[in-house]
């Protein structure tokens, strides 16, 4: 119960929703802690059901929690992806389709891009060379990008482009699938280096 009186239980099932939203105000450096009740719009509850839970660990966000709880033993590569997904969140929560798109496109070139070489082809055979799919498949899915790519281009030289609902769903859909994918991989590779050569290796076998 709030100090006004008014009832409210917290726990693991979300919070019961009132027409106050409690928090505690910690303070980091004396740990001198305040409760503070509020007034605030109604938000709804975030039930961790069975469901929810499968789903968050198909996303993999279960291996993403145990690599912030020891930040500093934390290797480049996994340093890097923590960056990457602060990144495809960001993309999540744009209002404009540009920086949406934007957004996206930076999340994979965090991981597939030196400042060298062709960064379009770079990142459309980086992204699709980790789906288990034929190989007609993943050339579909690299002239996919590229065609992408070309929005890109005209987005960062500040052209107007009128961006498709189909083609955001797409990028956003292949990052995704990317991110899960670097995250099985995140104790294989030590470094981005260490992903750029895989790559590579892939490529002349």
């Amino acid at each position: 119960m709030t100090k006004t009186g008014t009832p409210c239980a917290i726990g693991l099932q979300g919070d019961v929703v009132t027409t106050e939203r409690p928090r505690v105000i910690v303070n980091a450096k004396s740990g001198g802690k305040r409760y503070d009740p509020h007034r605030s719009r109604r938000l709804p509850g975030f039930p961790l059901s069975q469901e929810v839970l499968d789903k968050l660990r198909e996303a993999r966000l279960d291996c993403l929690a145990r690599l912030t709880e020891k930040p500093e033993k934390l290797t480049a590569f996994q340093k890097l992806l923590l960056h990457a997904v602060h990144t495809y969140g960001g993309a999540k929560v744009q209002t404009s389709a540009a920086d949406r798109f934007l957004n996206l496109v930076r999340c994979l070139e965090t991981f597939l891009t030196t400042g060298e070489g062709n960064i379009t082809q770079s990142v459309a055979e980086g992204v699709v060379m980790f789906f288990a799919v034929p190989v007609a498949e993943r050339l579909r899915l690299k002239k996919g990008l590229q065609d992408l790519y070309k929005i890109r281009s005209k987005l960062s030289h500040g052209e107007h482009v009128d961006i498709l609902p189909d083609d955001l769903y797409q990028l956003d859909d292949l990052t995704k699938s990317f991110l899960i994918a670097m995250i099985d991989f995140r104790d294989r590779f030590q470094s981005r280096q260490d992903l750029l050569k895989y790559l590579e290796a892939q490529r002349l076998s």
